[in-house]
C-alpha cells in the first residue's frame, strides 16, 4: 500500500512546511500553560451596515452547471477539477472508504472533485496545484460589510493544503484563506463537513467579488466540494476544534491511566485551539467540567477569522486531580464567552478520560472503526525494520508485561497481505534525551480478527520500570513484513516517534498536532502467555433462541476491552454493544434484541482484538 509517513529523507511530508527532530534534540517540554483570572469582556464592538440580518443568504451554488466553474492546474501529470454527479468517482480504498459514496446533500446535482491519487503511481507520485473558479456573473457585496462563506467538503488529508481563494476586483487580484487546517495527515473528514470562514477582509462590501478552491497535494487523495455559499457573517462564530489534556512533568496525554501509576496530587491540565468565524473580536476562555469540580482558565482575545492554538488553557496546578479508583472520568470542555455564540455546540468537546486496572494509553480508540483515524504502512524508502509510537511517563516502580497495538482496518479484499505477517513491541528507556534499549516482545501473529481491533504483545519477562522512567513504545514489523498500525486522535505536535533503521524521528503533521498511534501499555504479569493467547472463554447465549432481551456469559482471563456485535447472516452489523474495559472474571451482559427481526443471527465477543463467534436465533 501506500500513503507512508516519511519521505527518503525521514521527513513528514506536511504540505509546505514539515518538522522532524532528532529524539536526542528534544527536550522533554511541559505543556504550555499558563496562570489564569477570568477578566470582564473587551470585544470592541464594529459598525454594522448589513442590509440582510445575520445568517442570510447572499448567493449560492450547487455546482449543477459546470459551465459557471473553470479549471486551471499546474499538475504533474495533469490533472485538476472535474464537477461530476458520480458519488463515487473519488478513489475508493481502505483508507477511504467511509468516505464512498460521498454524503453531499445535492451531490446527485454534481459537485467539484479533484482526484490527486488516480493520477499517481509509488514510482511517479503526483504533484497536485490545482484550482476550481467561479467564473459566472460576479456576486454584488456592496450592502454586505461581513461577508462568510461556507460549503461541504469531503477529503482524505495526504500531505495536503486546502484553500478558499477571494477575490473583490473581478479577479485582477487574489486572496487566500487556509480551510481543514484541523484534518491533518491520515485524517479523514467527516462525510461531509461544513467548512465555515469569514471572508470580510476581502469581499465585505465589495460588488465584483469572485471565490475559487485551490488544493495543493503531493500525491494526495482527494478533495470533493459542494454546496457553496456566501452569507451575513454571524456576529459571534466560534468553533472549538482541537483539545489536548497534560499529564504529570513530561506533559504526555493520556486517555486511560492506571490505577497503579496514580501519585497523590496527580493534576490534569487542558489546552484547546479556537477559530473565530464572526464578525466580532472574542475573548473566550477554556473551562473544565468533571462533576462537582470545575475550572476556568484565562479569557484570550481572538479577532475575527483568526485561530488560537497556545493561549487557550488550564494549567496543570490548577487542573483536575486524577482519583485513584477505577472508573470512567469524561472531561467536558467548553469555551466561556459573555455573548451568545451562534452555535453553542460548535464550542463544547468531551475529553475522554478513564482511570483503568493496568492500561496506560494516550489515543482516542473506544472499540469502534471509526474512532481509528487511518494507519501506519511504513516509511516511503526502506530504511530498515520501520516502527511507530510514543513514550509514557512512569511515577511508580512496576512491570510492563505486555503492549497492545491498533491494527488499522483494511478491507477484506486487502487483508491477505498482511495476514500471518509478525507484529512486535520495542521498549526504551529515554535517559537524557538518548533511547536506551529495555526489551522486545514475543511477536503478535496478525489473524483476520485483529484489523480495526488490538492485537496484544507479550514479554517473556516482564520489563521493570521506574519512577522517572520516561519509556518510549515502538510497534515495528519487518522491513518486507509491514502490519499496519492505527492512528486515533492527535497530540501535541512531537509526541509521535517514528524509528527507521537505527534512527529516531519525532514527527509533527502541521505543526501543532500529530496523529497518535495506538500503543497502550499494560502493567500486569503475563509470563507464560503468548501473543496469539484467547483472553476470552466459556461464552454462552441464553436463553437461545430468544426473545426481545438475552444475555451473553463470558469469562474474561485478564483485563480486556470487551464488544459484542451481533450480524445478520449476510454480515450486516445489526447490534453493537460496546462493554469497554473489565478486568478478569465471569460477566453477563445483557443485549436488547427487540429492534431486530425475527431470524438467524451471528454474536462475535470481541476482547482485545480476539474473537469469538456463536450462532444465535431470534424468535
Amino acid at each position: 500500500m501506500k500513503k507512508v509517513l516519511l519521505n527518503a529523507t525521514l521527513i513528514l511530508a506536511m504540505g509546505a512546511t514539515s518538522l522532524a527532530q532528532s529524539i536526542g534534540n528534544l527536550p522533554v517540554e511541559q505543556a504550555k500553560k499558563q496562570k489564569h483570572v477570568l477578566n470582564p469582556s473587551n470585544a470592541t464592538a464594529q459598525p454594522v451596515l448589513a442590509t440582510r440580518a445575520e445568517g442570510d443568504v447572499i448567493w449560492s451554488d450547487d455546482f449543477s452547471d459546470a459551465t459557471n466553474w473553470a479549471s486551471t492546474n499546474v499538475s504533474a501529470p495533469p490533472h485538476g477539477w472535474t464537477i461530476t454527479t458520480n458519488l463515487s468517482a473519488p478513489p475508493n480504498a481502505t483508507q477511504t472508504a467511509p468516505l464512498i459514496p460521498v454524503n453531499f446533500p445535492t451531490g446527485a446535482n454534481g459537485y467539484a472533485l479533484c482526484d490527486s491519487d488516480g493520477a499517481g503511481t509509488t514510482a511517479n507520485p503526483s504533484q497536485t496545484n490545482a484550482t476550481i473558479t467561479w467564473s459566472g456573473s460576479p456576486i454584488d457585496c456592496t450592502n454586505n460589510p461581513n461577508v462568510s462563506l461556507k460549503f461541504n467538503a469531503v477529503t482524505r488529508n495526504w500531505s495536503s493544503q486546502y484553500f478558499v481563494r477571494v477575490s473583490g476586483d473581478n479577479g485582477a487580484t487574489w486572496t487566500e484563506f487556509p480551510v481543514l487546517q484541523e484534518i491533518t495527515t491520515n485524517v479523514n473528514t467527516a462525510n461531509s463537513q461544513e467548512v465555515s470562514l469569514n471572508i470580510s477582509s476581502v469581499a465585505g462590501g465589495q460588488s465584483e467579488v469572485l471565490i475559487g478552491f485551490r488544493y495543493e497535494a503531493e500525491w494526495g487523495w482527494f478533495w470533493a466540494v459542494d454546496d457553496v455559499e456566501l452569507f451575513e457573517t454571524w456576529n459571534y462564530d466560534l468553533v472549538m476544534n482541537q483539545t489536548l489534556n497534560s499529564v504529570g512533568a513530561a506533559g504526555l496525554k493520556y486517555t486511560i491511566y492506571p490505577v497503579g501509576q496514580v501519585i497523590p496530587d496527580l493534576k490534569m491540565g487542558f489546552g484547546a485551539q479556537a477559530r473565530n468565524n464572526g464578525a466580532m473580536s472574542m475573548n473566550p476562555a477554556l473551562r473544565a467540567t468533571q462533576g462537582a469540580w470545575s475550572a476556568t482558565g484565562a479569557q484570550v482575545s481572538i479577532d475575527p477569522n483568526q485561530t488560537e492554538d497556545d493561549s487557550l488553557s488550564i494549567a496543570d496546578a490548577d487542573g483536575y486531580t486524577i482519583l485513584s479508583t477505577v472508573g470512567t472520568y469524561n472531561i467536558e470542555l467548553d469555551l466561556v464567552t459573555e455573548e451568545t455564540v451562534q452555535d453553542p455546540g460548535a464550542v463544547e468537546s468531551t475529553f475522554p478520560f478513564s482511570v483503568s486496572p493496568l492500561i496506560m494509553a494516550g489515543d482516542d480508540y473506544d472499540g469502534t472503526d471509526a474512532s481509528m483515524s487511518g494507519g501506519f504502512f511504513g516509511w516511503a524508502e526502506a530504511t530498515g525494520d520501520p516502527g511507530i509510537g510514543r513514550e509514557f511517563e512512569i511515577n511508580n516502580a512496576g512491570v510492563i508485561g505486555r503492549v497492545a497495538v491498533g491494527i488499522a482496518s483494511v478491507a477484506a479484499a486487502n487483508q491477505a497481505e498482511y495476514l500471518g505477517k509478525e507484529l512486535y513491541v520495542e521498549l526504551w528507556k529515554v535517559v537524557d534525551g538518548e533511547p536506551v534499549f529495555a526489551g522486545i516482545s514475543e511477536p503478535h501473529i496478525v489473524v483476520a480478527s485483529n484489523f480495526g481491533n488490538l492485537a496484544q504483545c507479550y514479554f517473556e519477562t516482564p520489563i521493570a520500570v521506574n519512577s522517572g522512567d520516561i519509556i518510549l513504545a515502538i510497534a515495528a514489523s519487518g522491513e518486507n513484513d509491514l502490519v499496519p498500525v492505527a492512528f486515533s486522535g492527535l497530540h501535541e505536535a512531537g509526541s509521535t516517534t517514528g524509528k527507521a533503521g537505527s534512527e529516531f524521528v519525532n514527527l509533527a503533521s502541521d505543526g501543532e498536532y500529530v496523529e497518535v498511534p495506538v500503543v497502550r501499555l499494560d502493567f500486569g504479569d503475563y509470563t507464560g502467555l503468548t501473543s496469539n493467547t484467547l483472553v476470552a472463554e466459556d461464552m454462552a447465549i441464553y436463553p437461545n433462541p430468544a426473545g426481545d432481551n438475552a444475555s451473553v456469559r463470558f469469562t474474561l482471563t485478564e483485563e480486556a476491552n470487551v464488544s459484542i456485535v451481533v450480524r445478520d447472516l449476510s454480515g450486516k452489523v445489526v447490534l453493537t454493544t460496546e462493554s469497554g474495559f473489565a478486568g478478569a472474571g465471569t460477566y453477563n451482559q445483557a443485549i436488547d434484541l427487540s429492534a431486530i427481526a425475527q431470524g438467524m443471527y451471528t454474536v462475535t465477543l470481541s476482547a482485545n482484538g480476539a474473537q469469538v463467534t456463536q450462532k444465535m436465533i431470534k424468535k
